[in-house]
């Protein structure tokens, strides 16, 4: 199994369509039905199927910020190809963006997994990759809100 999380925030532009917590709705939604590379397992020629997990767009609201986060359910590569079996390939992400005073904060997270050469495992696995999806989601909601001022590092108030 492997999982990441990541967060940062990021200046907004004047010209960027993205101002506004609808706006970043809309976005997740687009984003949510066309399924980017890389929100899916990639190899179509073995099929794919989903496998549970969480999957649909939910606000996302940390202190000042105000967005959308898009959650792509639990993917699974059939494991068998060829002359012989590979095991099954297993993952669930998630990307979003809230905007607030200090601008975009963007977040996503990426959970993976393989199996057993027979697929025998495959069960505990897409357990794993839920829990795992749960865990990249409880992190981002404990993210801080973030100051609009950030505190001056020589004590002072900025």
């Amino acid at each position: 199994m492997t999982a990441t999380v990541q967060a940062y925030i990021e200046p907004v532009s004047t010209t960027d369509e993205l101002q506004h917590p609808q706006a970043i709705r809309a976005w997740a939604e687009k984003m949510l039905k066309d399924r980017p590379q890389g929100d899916v397992p990639s190899d179509m020629a073995v099929g794919l199927f989903k496998g549970g997990g969480i999957e649909g767009v939910s606000s996302l609201k940390i202190g000042a910020f105000d967005g959308a986060l898009a959650d792509f359910a639990v993917w699974i590569r059939r494991g068998s190809w060829g002359s012989g079996y590979t095991g099954s390939y297993l993952g669930a992400s998630g990307r979003g963006q809230a905007i607030g005073k200090p601008g975009r904060l963007v977040v996503r997270y990426s959970v993976s997994g393989g199996g057993c050469w027979d697929n025998s495992d495959r069960a505990y696995l897409v357990r794993q990759v839920e829990a795992a999806q749960r865990e990249a989601k409880a992190i981002i909601a404990s993210l801080p809100g973030f100051p609009a001022k950030s505190p001056s590092l020589q004590g002072g108030d900025g």
